[in-house]
């Protein structure tokens, strides 16, 4: 310390504390570190004044604490009576350089006083009678001083975030241990934790290289974070799913003060949880050919347009007839339902229909009876040959489905007494078990959705129908209509159409925190949802939860539905998804689960 400084100080003091100003002045009577040369990087910076002082006059203009060139130094002022303290902010970096203070650094202390208005000032009103700029340097690394002061707290064990017990469960997979005092950032680098876990099937550990970083540094709190090495700032740093072991062989990690800090644990095990779920409709690998539960039919996911899709064909007609149960022959040759069904035990002969029968739903249609024609000497008509060659040419040029159509049923047309039956869905075409399709002449069957065949489908002349389908026999030819399925322009849905598509049984692990759902895709004109199936085990039946959280351990099955509304003459809009995320939401333990 230089006796010179510290002398003029004093008589800067008593000059205050005698007159000036009518003797409404304010003295600065000491400043601990004025002009030392040892100052410790946590050490508290110490100012007595003459009187209390005024609380609302310490801010950041009035006291200043500087660098050499002249950039702030970071921390916290506070005032107890006529004591104004200040503590620099602590380092967490290693090499100590972003800390409030550095080692071996000339720093000055700018004290703001008369004839500045907003200078520091007594309860009484007295400003500080003088400006001062006073000076002070800090200790250097390898010194005789120390660079830290020993504040004495611990002892304390190192111990995981908010969690006492062992084993413990990382919902975020993220591992930051806790201390009880500051830590000395220059020790962590040398600190030994070790990480480990068993592969599937190993008979030995698997060490797993972690950084430590040092991310929180406080009087009373320090923070640590483990990362796998590599990943240090990123979201990619934290645990995946498994079960870890952490160890802390050495006692590397010290205070402030130089003392060894202790673990609160000899072998800490840890569990990260599943804590988000993608399933990626772009992916045929996680398609499920399982019809979806309470849908009209089931969404398009195939590779020539990926993700999920509604594929609606305006020939499903506008369904002026309503909800169709057909006991018997169609009293016209064309009819356009909102729903189809030819129920249970019920035998609908087309025998007696001449030319073109044409069954048309804007939702699902269901044979769960007998459709049957007998028709004699099945010919090769014109439409016949023209959808022979059309097959041949690539799909980019087919004609659409809605005018061929049309030009199926135009009376004036060569084949208008050819015995055609067509069955067009906007959803699923249904044959279960004990329905039957039978016919002798040119057969065509078109779905939105899929056809789906549980029973017997026959032609004995050509059969043609959409690419998704079941078993079906022709006695001629059988193969994919080489027709267009094209969109409506306007929405023309007179009931609410629902088409879905249920995933393969992935595994599931419940989390008490709850789950966040979230659909990448296009909601357009309709709405997307998804509901959660899962088998108790041993039960076969499956519960239906719009919430995941209600599931319990084991395989579950998503169902994902894509809905439009009945229209009103808007622009057809329908909804579609490329990716379903599951992300369980932070801050909670899960729960049913053990490590």
């Amino acid at each position: 310390m230089r006796w010179g400084s510290w002398l003029g100080l004093l008589f800067l003091a008593g000059t205050a504390c005698e007159g000036g100003q009518g003797g409404r002045v304010l003295g600065l009577l000491e400043f601990r570190q004025m002009d030392f040369d040892s100052v410790a990087l946590n050490e508290e910076l110490l100012f007595y004044f003459s009187s209390d002082l005024d609380r609302s006059s310490v801010t950041s203009d009035s006291v200043r604490i500087l660098d050499s060139q002249g950039r702030v130094v970071p921390g916290h002022h506070s005032v107890r009576r006529n004591a104004l303290s200040f503590l620099p902010d602590l380092p967490c970096a290693a090499d100590l350089s972003d800390g409030g203070l550095r080692p071996g650094s000339e720093y000055r202390v700018v004290l703001g006083g008369f004839p500045r208005p907003d200078g520091i000032r007594a309860e009484s009103g007295a400003l500080l009678s003088a400006s001062l700029v006073l000076s002070f340097r800090t200790a250097e690394i390898g010194g005789p001083s120390p660079l830290f002061l020993d504040p004495f707290l611990g002892p304390f064990a190192l111990r995981p975030v908010g969690k006492r017990s062992n084993p413990i469960e990382l919902e975020d997979g993220v591992l930051m241990l806790e201390y009880g005092e500051a830590l000395d950032p220059s020790s962590v680098p040398g600190c030994r934790l070790e990480l480990s876990r068993f592969p599937t099937g190993a008979s030995e550990p698997e060490p797993i290289p972690v950084t430590v970083r040092l991310i929180e540094n406080r009087r009373d709190r320090a923070l640590l974070l483990l990362e796998l090495d590599g990943t240090a700032g990123s979201v990619h740093g934290r645990l995946p799913p498994d079960t870890y072991y952490l160890r802390m062989p050495g006692r590397e990690l010290r205070t402030l003060g130089g003392r060894a800090v202790e673990p609160g644990w000899k072998l800490l095990t840890l569990f990260v949880p599943e804590a988000r779920l993608e399933i990626d409709f772009r992916s045929l690998g996680q398609r499920s050919y399982e019809p979806p539960p309470g849908c009209d039919g089931t969404a398009i996911w195939n590779e020539a347009s990926p993700g999920l899709r509604v594929r609606y064909p305006v020939a499903a007609g506008n369904g002026f007839a309503g909800e169709v149960e057909l006991r018997g022959a169609p009293p016209a040759p064309d009819i356009q339902a909102t729903r189809l069904a030819i129920p249970s035990g019920t035998l609908v002969d087309l025998t007696g229909s001449s030319g073109p029968v044409v069954l048309r739903s804007q939702t699902a249609l269901e044979v769960r009876g007998r459709l049957v024609r007998r028709a004699t000497g099945a010919r090769h008509d014109p439409l016949t040959l023209e959808l022979e060659r059309t097959s041949q040419l690539p799909d980019s040029r087919w004609p659409p489905l809605s005018a061929w159509l049309e030009r199926l049923l135009d009376p004036a047309r060569p084949w208008a007494q050819e015995p055609w039956t067509v069955l067009i869905a906007g959803g699923d075409i249904r044959v279960p078990e004990g329905g039957a399709i039978e016919v002798d002449g040119p057969l065509v069957l078109v779905a939105g959705g899929w056809i789906r065949v549980e029973s017997n489908v026959v032609s004995r002349g050509n059969l043609w129908h959409t690419p998704e389908c079941g078993a079906m026999a022709s006695h001629v030819r059988n193969a994919v209509l080489p027709l267009a399925l094209d969109p409506p322009v306007q929405n023309p849905l007179r009931t609410t159409l629902i088409l879905g598509a249920v995933t393969p049984a992935l595994p599931w692990t419940p989390r008490s925190s709850g789950w966040r759902v979230d659909f990448v895709g296009h909601e357009g004109g309709g709405r997307i949802d998804a509901h959660f199936l899962q088998s108790a085990p041993g039960d076969r039946a499956e519960r239906h939860v719009s919430d995941p959280s209600e599931l319990g351990t084991g395989p579950m099955r998503a169902l994902v539905r894509l809905e439009l509304a009945a229209g009103h003459g808007q622009p057809w809009d329908p909804p579609s998804l490329e990716r379903l995320r599951l992300e369980a939401l932070p801050g909670r333990l899960p729960s049913g689960t053990k490590p």
